[in-house]
């Protein structure tokens, strides 16, 4: 494979910003390193907001693994990377322990009534 490479930014090797490329391992890792508690959880958010990474028209655009929003707009982010700390920031303002589905239900994550279902069929 032939890589085209500039100061600190590779084609082929990283993905936007400067991030890794957004792979399932990658996520994960990511995940862990910034703290996130129920990382399989989290992980499998991601994969469902997304489409398994490969949505069109949805947050992935926007470098947002979660679907968040503010004033019905998806938020922005220069890199994938900027996504999950920013989930990191969210939970450790508003998770206080305790079940998290039950948690992602009460603080009123998603409008589908299914999305835990949905998220427990993730094999991870």
């Amino acid at each position: 494979m032939i890589k085209i490479c500039f100061v600190l930014f590779c084609f082929g090797l990283m993905g936007a910003g400067g991030a890794a490329p957004l792979t399932i391992s990658n996520v994960a890792k990511e995940i862990r390193l910034q703290g996130i508690k129920h990382e399989k959880i989290v992980l499998a958010q991601a994969l469902h907001e997304t489409g398994n990474f490969s949505c069109t028209k949805c947050s992935l655009e926007k470098n947002n693994l979660f679907g968040f929003r503010y004033k019905k707009k998806y938020l922005e982010f220069d890199n994938w990377k900027e996504s999950v700390a920013y989930y990191a920031r969210w939970q450790n303002r508003h998770y206080k322990g305790g079940d998290y589905y039950e948690f992602l239900e009460d603080v009123g994550y998603a409008t589908d009534t299914t999305y835990n279902q949905k998220l427990k069929r993730f094999n991870l």
